[in-house]
């Protein structure tokens, strides 16, 4: 009995998870009220504030259950010492994740509502907090990787790696913005390996002009 009572409450707050996710997107979260919620999930607004006080507090559960796209590219990485081939490993995993991210349904609906339609009053937005974290993670380690393909001879001896590196995070964050952005206003969807392939197939060629 316990047992089930545990997974009847599982099943509802699920349920009302889904309900905020969809009238988030569709109304934007400034306009949609716990009462909202409750009448879309088809339960009392008791059995909504049972699980979640306020919007707020369901609101950090949907970032729980949205990983940074920067935390799973480059928890994947190896040390960059370590790699033979730092330029192709660096490709590979970007592209992997950003391939992931963009084809998990809840994670693509989660992070266009934290980037599009959330209303904070507060100065920062907090998905972008752990997401700021992983970035300026993301770009040192993006940097060591360039550094050694620089030393390996993959890339043009001149290269500027810290530079190079911020474009290689921003371009990611462009392809991640522009596909939720698609999904709004349909939008043409853009190749990820593609997109990486020219940035890549460009950096490898200036090195090659290089000792030619």
């Amino acid at each position: 009995m316990a047992r089930r009572s545990k997974d009847e409450a599982e099943e509802t707050r699920e349920n009302i998870v889904a309900a905020a996710i969809k009238l988030f997107l569709r109304d934007g979260v400034s306009q949609t009220t716990l009462e909202k919620i409750a009448a879309e999930a088809g339960y009392t607004r008791g059995a909504v504030y049972h699980h979640f006080e306020n919007k707020t507090e369901l609101l950090l559960e949907l970032l729980r259950r949205a990983h940074p796209p920067a935390q799973e590219m480059f928890d994947n990485l190896a040390s960059p010492d370590k790699s033979g081939d730092p330029l192709g490993d660096l490709e590979r995993v970007i592209a992997r994740a950003l391939k992931q991210m963009l084809s998990d349904r809840t994670s693509r609906d989660i992070h266009t509502i934290f980037i599009f339609n959330c209303e904070f009053v507060e100065k920062r937005n907090p998905v972008f907090e752990p997401e700021c974290r992983y970035a300026h993670e993301g770009l040192d380690k993006t940097a060591e990787y360039l550094e050694n393909a620089k030393r390996l001879g993959q890339v043009s001896p001149d290269l500027d790696v810290k530079e190079t590196a911020a474009i290689i995070v921003a371009l990611c964050s462009g392809i991640i913005t522009f596909s939720l952005r698609g999904t709004l206003h349909e939008m043409p969807s853009i190749d990820v390996e593609r997109a990486l392939r020219i940035l890549f197939t460009g950096l490898r060629a200036k090195a090659s002009c290089k000792k030619t």
